[in-house]
């Protein structure tokens, strides 16, 4: 059995540089932080973008009754999966820190 492979580059490479902003880091942040039933919201974001990689730092309102370590560990993992995935952009760091607790 004889085999071919081909190398397929994406398009935005051949064009040159391309960027994102700071805000689209935030929203898909924010979603995928929304969606895990442990977070009521956001309170304050910043992305550091440097040549080697971003760095995210998220403050977050927790509900009363979920395991802090925990969430923030599957947070981190699923926002570093996410991020990578929707946008190619390599994550040097992400600090969350739960700055409150809220009542469901």
């Amino acid at each position: 059995l004889i085999g071919e492979k081909s190398v397929v580059r994406p398009t935005f490479s051949y064009l040159g540089k391309y960027t994102i902003s700071d805000y689209t880091i935030y929203q898909i942040v924010e979603h995928i932080t929304l969606k895990n039933s442990g977070v009521s919201r956001v309170t304050r974001f910043r992305a550091d973008n440097k040549p080697g990689g971003i760095r995210i730092e998220a403050d977050l309102v927790i509900y009363y009754g979920y395991q802090i370590p925990a969430l923030l560990k599957n947070l981190k993992k699923d926002i570093t999966y996410e991020l990578e995935r929707l946008t190619s952009l390599n994550i040097s760091a992400i600090i969350l820190t739960a700055k409150s607790v809220i009542l469901p």
